[in-house]
This record gives structure tokens, C-alpha cells and sequence, in this order.
């Protein structure tokens, strides 16, 4: 998974922004996708399309390392968010 991840450069930053923000994770999906946005935005990475569908959200975004596909299913990201969260 983590050879994933290296793969996807940005990602490691959107898991570290949900895991130090509490408060996103009683979000609705979309809600929480908004939030991802502004998160994009703020770290200077263009949002080129975005595909919504009740249980899932794909974000296609430029970034300065390059085009990158975010994909936010909330049957797999939130129950596994939950399980992290718990721990700490």
C-alpha cells in the first residue's frame, strides 16, 4: 500500500490534512469533498473535473508534481478513518 501511495504524491498530504482535523470526520461526503477542495486550492493545485456519486467523489487535479486522481469512497475511507481515529 505504501508503494501505492508514493505513487500518488499528494495523497499522503490529503490523509495527513483528515487525520489532523477531527472535525472532518463526522462530515457528509460531499461536505467533506468541499473541504478537500479548499485544501487543494490552498496548496496551489488546480481541480480539472470532479465525479460525484452518493458513495463516491474523484477529484482529477493538477498538482506541482504532476496530474493526480484522488478517488474518496466513503464504504471503504470512512470506515477505515474511524478505525485510525479510534487509536489515537
Amino acid at each position: 500500500m505504501l508503494r501505492q501511495l508514493e505513487k500518488r504524491f499528494f495523497s499522503s498530504n490529503i490523509i495527513r490534512f483528515l487525520i489532523e482535523n477531527d472535525d472532518l470526520k463526522n462530515l457528509a461526503l460531499i461536505d467533506l469533498s468541499y473541504k478537500i477542495e479548499d485544501y487543494l486550492k490552498v496548496n496551489n493545485c488546480n481541480i480539472l473535473n470532479k465525479v460525484e456519486s452518493p458513495d463516491n467523489i474523484i477529484l482529477f487535479t493538477q498538482t506541482k508534481l504532476g496530474l493526480q486522481e484522488l478517488n474518496i469512497n466513503s464504504k471503504i475511507f470512512f470506515k477505515n478513518m474511524q478505525k485510525m481515529l479510534d487509536k489515537q
